[in-house]
């Protein structure tokens, strides 16, 4: 018997080394894992089947910002889901941290975070 999915989480970012180093470690530990290079293929993604559970998405994308994304989610009709969001920036901009936390993310982890930091994030806010 197969084991039961832990949940599905899209993940943003434009680095590509980055993005499958996160996808594979999250595959291993059971997520359905969906990926996007930047914003409007992530913007795609919240809006297609399935629905993400988490959105862990990167501060600086090709296209704009993932703030951007955290923003329409936040902004989403009741009976739209709304995943939970993890925001990840390799630039320590304050306000950009705090913008993010005043917004509605759970958390925002500072590149280069360590993998399982970011699993403990998932398993928090979904206990």
């Amino acid at each position: 018997m197969a084991p039961t999915p832990a949940g599905i989480v899209l993940v943003v970012e434009d680095d590509t080394e980055i993005l499958e180093e996160i996808a594979q470690f999250l595959r291993r530990r059971n997520y359905q894992v969906l990926t996007a290079p930047d914003v409007d293929s992530g913007r795609q993604a919240l809006e297609g089947q399935p629905h993400p559970d988490v959105l862990v998405t990167d501060v600086r994308l090709p296209d704009g910002e993932g703030l951007e994304l955290l923003d329409e989610v936040q902004r989403r009709e009741p009976n739209k889901p709304r995943p939970r969001v993890i925001v990840m920036t390799g630039h320590l901009e304050q306000h950009k941290v705090n913008q993010a936390m005043h917004d509605g993310a759970e958390t925002v982890l500072l590149k280069p975070f360590g993998l399982g930091d970011l699993l403990r994030q998932l398993r928090a806010g979904s206990a």
